[in-house]
């Protein structure tokens, strides 16, 4: 390929160097390209006339000036150009009659949300009645009165019946170890149903990894606390979305069944009532821990009733048929 001297870089070369006389100005445009040693010296003495500067170097304004002018005279850069490479192949002809695919705002793409583990037409009343809690405020209990005066016995209150209620609000603690990574779709769905009962303000979500009794916190796992400080208030419902350690991954098993008795003991001492919710069948829970804690199945086949039956114990002794 032959190119002709690019006058900018004569330019540049000839401000720079400063030559004294036309044949370093000549020698100068020879060592740039191929250009005709006349032609070379009369253009670089065209870029020294006078709007050089005292040391000899011309303006920018005046050189680009310059330069546009000679280019309108026809001193065009001429160039001989080679393709490189083999010539591009046709597009077959097969490619024009294949059908376009759809736009992306005709048939957006979104992948159905997985299921929910509880089944959405009863979620509702199944938190409901899992997560209530007990009190005294109901109905005048007119039986409990007419035996306390049949019996001389002093009212220290008036009896009144039980109801459940949900206005104490819940504390959610969530297991964020290995093992419940498969079910963290599952576990978004389930607060959202628990805020759906509750509504929000009176939700609290705290993260754990193993037990609460290791630490548990709202963020990362380098702010988490100790769990004890952070007990709700008495009367408030804890319920642990947890494996129990049944899904132990990579040899690394969660915490044992003392360590969650333990945490059962603190819950119960503080006079929160304590719900465990397992993904797992009945028949895999840990033997250690049936009849200790209230665990409650966190599948499809759980209804209100599945729900009554494991809490019955509980709220006979809570007395839920009077004070």
């Amino acid at each position: 390929m032959s190119v002709h001297v690019r006058l900018a870089d004569l330019i540049r070369a000839v401000g720079h160097l400063r030559p004294a006389d036309e044949a370093s100005r000549a020698e100068i445009a020879g060592f740039l390209g191929e250009m005709p040693a006349a032609r070379a010296a009369a253009t670089a003495s065209e870029l020294h006339g006078p709007e050089a500067d005292e040391r000899g170097r011309v303006p920018p304004s005046a050189a680009w000036l310059r330069m546009s002018e000679m280019e309108l005279a026809g001193d065009e850069l001429a160039t001989t150009l080679r393709a490189l490479g083999a010539p591009a192949r046709r597009l077959p002809g097969w490619l024009h009659l294949a059908p376009q695919l759809p736009e992306e705002e005709d048939a957006p793409f979104s992948a159905a949300p997985p299921e929910s583990l509880l089944d959405p037409a009863l979620a509702g009343a199944v938190l409901g009645t899992a997560l209530a809690t007990t009190a005294h405020d109901g109905e005048l209990w007119v039986e409990e009165a007419v035996r306390r005066i049949a019996m001389g016995r002093p009212f220290a209150g008036i009896p009144r019946r039980t109801r459940p209620t949900l206005r104490r609000g819940v504390q959610v603690l969530v297991d964020r170890g290995a093992a419940m990574l498969p079910f963290h779709a599952d576990v978004r769905s389930l607060l959202a149903q628990v805020r759906s009962v509750f509504g929000v303000p009176l939700v609290r979500v705290l993260q754990f990894d193993g037990s609460p009794l290791r630490g548990a916190g709202k963020g990362s796992r380098r702010t988490w606390t100790a769990y004890a400080p952070q007990l709700p208030e008495p009367g408030t419902v804890i319920v642990a979305v947890t494996d129990l350690g049944i899904g132990d991954v990579f040899n690394v098993p969660g915490a044992p069944p003392p360590e969650w008795l333990e945490f059962a003991a603190l819950a119960h001492r503080h006079g929160c009532p304590l719900r465990v919710m397992v993904p797992y069948p009945e028949s895999r829970w840990p033997v250690a821990l049936r009849g200790h804690l209230r665990i409650l199945p966190w599948d499809r086949g759980t209804g209100v009733q599945r729900v009554i039956r494991a809490l019955a114990s509980e709220r006979r002794a809570a007395g839920e048929n009077g004070v």
